[in-house]
């Protein structure tokens, strides 16, 4: 609606004056939300939707612009409220001039949402009617009792809050097991589990696979895909999940509640507690939380657990990749495919006798089916050959450029340094000038010189200032620790590159090495019997073109993985 309307001014000034604001030609808008789905809500808010038409179209002086109703919203925030947003949007475009809701809970329930809103609905001319509260925010007397029933609406909702809350710890309490039943080898009952045997199977599998089988949880991710086992999606039950099964008290038969907090009510911001004030006890009974695994199996598996967690971190910490065996192939991350742009993924395959094979996919067309990528599947023993290959042919070049991009970055840093500090030294003169000009204030407002209010004033401008200046000193001490670290950093690179370089014959790759060696590699459309390849390595300008040979004839890939999953159903090849 392109019409001209009167400003906010305009419009309050006839309403301050006794004009009913009903008499005053505008385009309204009406706003009404339901806080669930349920049907009998649903229809209370039709009913409500029809009472606010009727009430606009019974005003000769307005025109209707339109509605915007959300439905099953909660209105804690007005983030989740779509056609609340959408409202704001066309009021800012100036569509209308007034919008009609009920009541201010309806509105929002968030005190300090609910007047923000308000005065953004001011600034771009719009007021707010609501019909049972009696209140219009064009009116001067109406400012004080919308704020004070904003403030009433947030403290119901805050009680209702509280009242969830308390609700929910004596329940814990009482050993109630919340949760939606999604947890592998239990059902969910009330107030407690019960154990599904044919998923109990599958976590005790783990557990041993684990344990006495030492493998790690990406070889189990693999091992369970291999027999069969899938999350409720029908894919793969992933590593991290496995994890989660690890950690789990309740498959040694422990009570465990209390591992979450809403700490902000408004926008349902939750933390994980720390360990220590988890509600956690042994259900001795069986009844509520039945143990799929023994005790004793369950701490030795936390403890291998723990164990490669803490070795996972210091191998981080010390700026290295974690190596083969730790859940992460030395590709993981570096392949592409050149058609889609989607990354490949690994996974393990069987056929016949063979012993499982390692390979990389599509992931999109893993996703989507054959039909949906051009791109053939490749073993990793083949892209290894053909990276040990590469890697020997430029060995020389790509030593000699790291040492050449280390000589000139420390080149290049060389003067970033030293202006910083002269930054610094200048700030920092500058700052004990400021610290003496305000102890010479001080003084003059003591000895009666300056008024309080001139000293007031004159201190608050030197406080900015050595504010600003201790800011410069920050900046410039965090330039040259930032400086010193990037330099480090590279060094340690570039011994790195000299080590693994200096006695080369075509070793394998690691993920430490891979990681500081290759930036991407791109894998294209088989071209004949040959799968192309551009490999692009750091300290290395060019692209390196490669060939793979595809042997397999036809999708030998696809007849495997039929073939192990006949072998898996008990079928004969």
């Amino acid at each position: 609606m392109n019409a001209k309307y009167m400003g906010w001014y305009q419009i309050a000034e006839k309403v301050n004056a006794g004009t009913n604001i009903r008499d005053i030609p505008l385009a309204v808008a009406f706003y009404g939300r339901v806080s669930t789905d349920k049907e009998y809500q649903l229809h209370s808010l039709e009913n409500s939707n029809e009472y606010l038409e009727k009430y606009i179209a019974e005003c000769k002086n307005w025109t209707l612009y339109r509605g915007y109703v959300d439905e099953g919203i909660s209105g804690t925030s007005a983030d989740k409220r779509d056609e609340f947003l959408r409202m704001i949007e066309d009021a800012e475009q100036g569509c209308f001039s007034l919008i009609v809701t009920k009541e201010v809970s309806r509105f929002a329930r968030n005190n300090r949402e609910c007047l923000n809103y308000i005065k953004r609905l001011k600034d771009c001319n719009v007021g707010v009617l609501f019909l049972n509260d009696n209140i219009l925010s064009f009116r001067d007397q109406d400012n004080f009792s919308l704020h004070i029933r904003g403030v009433i609406a947030e403290e119901e909702s805050r009680n209702t809050s509280r009242r969830v809350s308390f609700g929910h710890q004596q329940s814990i309490k009482k050993g109630t097991v919340f949760g939606n039943g999604l947890i592998y080898g239990y059902n969910k009952i009330p107030g407690g589990l019960a154990v599904n045997e044919a998923e109990a199977a599958m976590v005790r599998q783990v557990f041993d696979m684990y344990t006495a089988g030492g493998m790690s949880l990406h070889q189990i991710e693999l091992a369970l895909d291999k027999m069969g086992y899938k999350n409720s999606k029908g894919n793969r039950i992933s590593h991290v999940t496995l994890g989660a099964i690890i950690t789990n008290p309740k498959y040694k038969g422990y009570y465990c509640g209390n591992k979450v907090k809403v700490i902000d009510m408004q926008t349902r911001k939750q933390k994980f507690l720390d360990e220590s004030e988890w509600v956690m006890y042994k259900d001795e009974t069986g009844e509520k939380v039945p143990a799929i695994v023994d005790e004793a199996v369950w701490e030795q598996a936390n403890e291998r657990y723990r164990q490669r967690k803490a070795k996972y971190k210091e191998l981080r910490a010390n700026n290295s990749a974690p190596a083969v065996g730790w859940g992460r192939s030395p590709l993981s991350g570096k392949l592409f495919c050149a058609t889609c742009g989607a990354p490949f993924w690994r996974d393990v395959v069987s056929f016949g006798s063979t012993a499982g094979k390692e390979y990389w996919r599509c992931s999109y067309k893993k996703k989507n089916g054959s039909a949906s990528c051009p791109t053939s599947p490749i073993y990793t023993e083949e892209l290894m050959e053909i990276l040990k290959s590469v890697l020997g042919e430029l060995k020389g070049m790509i030593t000699k450029n790291a040492q050449e991009y280390t000589r000139l970055l420390r080149e290049e840093s060389q003067s970033l340094p030293e202006s910083a500090e002269k930054e610094m030294k200048r700030q920092t003169i500058r700052l004990e000038r400021l610290y003496k000009k305000r102890d010479k204030l001080l003084d003059h407002n003591v000895n009666g010189r300056i008024s309080d209010e001139q000293f007031e004033e004159m201190n608050r401008a030197v406080t900015t200032e050595i504010q600003e200046v201790t800011a410069r000193i920050n900046e410039a001490r965090d330039s040259i620790a930032s400086v010193k670290a990037n330099i480090k950093k590279v060094d340690r690179l570039c011994e790195q590159i000299l080590a693994f370089f200096k006695d080369y014959d075509g070793q394998g790759l690691d993920a430490g090495t891979a990681s500081m060696l290759i930036d991407r590699i791109e894998v294209f459309p088989t071209e004949g019997k040959e799968i192309p390849m551009k490999i692009c390595l750091k300290f290395v300008d060019e692209p390196r073109e490669a060939r793979v040979k595809h042997r397999r004839s036809g999708n030998m890939v696809k007849k495997m993985i039929e073939s192990q999953e006949r072998q898996m159903s008990g079928q004969s090849r």
